[in-house]
C-alpha cells in the first residue's frame, strides 16, 4: 500500500505518527489515515494445546504470507490450552497458561515480537480462565479481553489502567457472543467499531458493529458468512481489511478470503489457498500482528 501524499492539499510526503508511516485506508466507506506499524504482518503466533501447551512464532517474507512462514522459536512449559496476546510495538506479551490454571504470565521482550528474548515475567493469578478461548489486547492496550469458548461462549472485557498492563485490569463488561455453536478467537477491525469472530460447531463467520469503539457492551446487529472451509475456531485480519485468515480444528488448517470492502464480511470470498499448519488440529488460538492499531 502506498502512503497517501497529501491531505487536504498538505503535503505529507514521507510524514509518521510515533516513527511509523501514515497510511490512508478506507473503513465504513470513510478515508482514515493511520500509521501502519513497520512490523506489521510479518509474525505469526499459533496457540497449539497438545504437546503440553506450546506457543509457536513465525516470521513472515512478506506482510500476511503465512503460506511460507518460518517457524522461529517455541514457547512451552504452559499446562494446557494456551493464549497469546501481543502490543502493538511487540515490546509486550502476555501468555495464558490453560484451563483451570487462572495463570496469565506477563513479560518484557528485549527485541520486539521475538518471543526467544521473554524476560521479566509476571505472574497474574486473579483474573477468570480462557477457556479453549483467546486473549488479546484492543484499543492500543487500554482494554485487554479474555474469550472462553468452552463453557460460556462469554467475551470479558477489562479497562487498562496503564496500557498493555494487565495487573493494572479493571473489569468493564461481557457480552454473549454464542450464535449456536461454539465462537472462538475474535478480532476488531483497525478502528474498534466491528468486531468478527468464527463459531467451531456451526461453521461460521460472524460480524456486528460496534457503537462506542472498543467496547464489546455497545454490539449492534449480527451478521453471518458460511464459511467455505471448515470449522473457523479462530479469525485474523490484515490491519486494511482487505483480508481475513481463519484457523480451523478439522481439518488442520489455515484458510484465506478476501474483502471486497474493507472489514465487510458481506464481501468476503474465499481464495482458497488454505494451507495445512505444522501443529496438530488441536490449535485454538492463532494471530497475525498486529491485531488493530
Amino acid at each position: 500500500m502506498i502512503p497517501p501524499t497529501s491531505i487536504d492539499g498538505t503535503d505529507i510526503t514521507g510524514a509518521t505518527i510515533d516513527g511509523t508511516d501514515v497510511t490512508e485506508i478506507t473503513v465504513d466507506g470513510q478515508t482514515v489515515f493511520t500509521s501502519i506499524p513497520p512490523d506489521a504482518g510479518l509474525h505469526y503466533y499459533l496457540a497449539d494445546f497438545n504437546n503440553g501447551g506450546v506457543i509457536e512464532h513465525y516470521t513472515l517474507p512478506t506482510p500476511y504470507d503465512l503460506a511460507n512462514r518460518s517457524l522461529q522459536f517455541t514457547l512451552t512449559g504452559m499446562s494446557g490450552s494456551p493464549g497469546i496476546c501481543l502490543s502493538n510495538d511487540g515490546t509486550r506479551a502476555v501468555v495464558y497458561d490453560g484451563p483451570n490454571s487462572g495463570l496469565y504470565s506477563q513479560y518484557d521482550l528485549s527485541t520486539p515480537f521475538e518471543l526467544s528474548t521473554v524476560t521479566n515475567r509476571t505472574d497474574i493469578t486473579n483474573l477468570p480462565d480462557a477457556n479453549l478461548g483467546s486473549i488479546q489486547f484492543g484499543d492500543n492496550g487500554n482494554k485487554f479481553y479474555i474469550t472462553d469458548t468452552g463453557n460460556f461462549s462469554f467475551i470479558r472485557q477489562y479497562d487498562l489502567s496503564t496500557p498493555y498492563d494487565i495487573t493494572t485490569a479493571s473489569s468493564s463488561g461481557s457480552q454473549n457472543l454464542g450464535q449456536g455453536g461454539q465462537p472462538g478467537s475474535p478480532a476488531f477491525n483497525s478502528d474498534g467499531t466491528k468486531l468478527i469472530w468464527g463459531e467451531r460447531i456451526g461453521q461460521e463467520i460472524y460480524s456486528t458493529p460496534l457503537s462506542t469503539a472498543f467496547d464489546i457492551t455497545t454490539i449492534g446487529s449480527v451478521t453471518s458468512f458460511s464459511a467455505n472451509s471448515g470449522d473457523p475456531s479462530a479469525v485474523a485480519l490484515s490491519i486494511d481489511g482487505t483480508q481475513l485468515y481463519t484457523r480451523h480444528w478439522s481439518p488442520s488448517i489455515v484458510a484465506e478470503y478476501e474483502f471486497g470492502t474493507p472489514f465487510d464480511i458481506g464481501t468476503l470470498s474465499y481464495i482458497q489457498n488454505s494451507f495445512s499448519t505444522q501443529s496438530d488440529a488441536a490449535s485454538h488460538q492463532f494471530s497475525v500482528n498486529p491485531w488493530q492499531v
